[in-house]
């Protein structure tokens, strides 16, 4: 392995990499032509690197947490806003004023469906730390649609990674320099439009060259 190929790994193979590297020059310096002071250094650098690694993928769980309890509580109350909301509807003592007066639209007899569309335009953004902006146009689509994002690799088929009312979402965790691919669908009242056009990262193997300071 060159210095080239552990400029590409990913953080995880990166950070057992170091450990493996310091923990052979700590063990005899001299024997790599450098001194103590160096080897502890690098033995230093290569810890820090890997305990920010570990408070990054505790952070991510986190927030992977906080986020699927705000969707429960969010889907928890549009229930049960919803299921009184409907009586509030139904009852003939409430007229068009009082609806109003909650902010919501006046009774209707014929509502037209929401019906998603397909989003256009997708546009796939990497950076050298495994992170991947996607941007898209809405395409007329309403700010109550989901937008699906969906991902996939060489070795894998296409999976859902994350779920938006925002025109743009930014994926973390992609390997610098390995292809993968990225769509988005609509979705609204159980109905799902055609997914957007295919945007690519990394297309015939280009990767972004990551620097290690010296």
């Amino acid at each position: 392995m060159t210095i080239k190929d552990i400029q590409k790994l990913a953080e995880g193979p990166l950070a057992d990499k170091l450990n493996q590297i310091s923990t052979a020059i700590t063990a005899n310096p001299t024997r790599y032509a450098l001194t103590a002071p160096i080897a502890t250094e690098l033995s230093t650098i290569a810890e820090l690197y890997n305990d920010a690694l570990i408070a990054q993928e505790a952070a991510k769980a986190a927030f992977a947490t906080a986020v699927q309890e705000k969707l429960a509580q969010r889907d928890a109350a549009l229930e049960l806003f919803s299921q009184y909301l409907n009586v509030v509807y139904a009852a003939p003592t409430v007229d068009d004023s009082d609806i109003a007066s909650l902010g919501l639209s006046p009774r209707s007899t014929s509502r037209t469906p929401i019906i998603p569309v397909e989003p256009l335009n997708l546009i796939a953004t990497p950076t050298p730390t495994g992170t991947v902006t996607l941007e898209w146009d809405r395409n007329g689509n309403s700010y109550t649609v989901q937008f699906v994002i969906e991902s996939k690799t060489a070795e894998t088929d296409w999976e859902i990674v994350a779920m938006t009312t925002k025109a743009k979402h930014t994926l973390y965790n992609y390997v610098p320099g390995q292809q993968a691919w990225f769509r988005v669908y609509a979705q609204k009242n159980n109905e799902n439009s055609v997914p957007s056009n295919v945007a690519v990262i990394y297309e015939g193997g280009e990767f972004l060259d990551v620097q290690i300071a010296a």
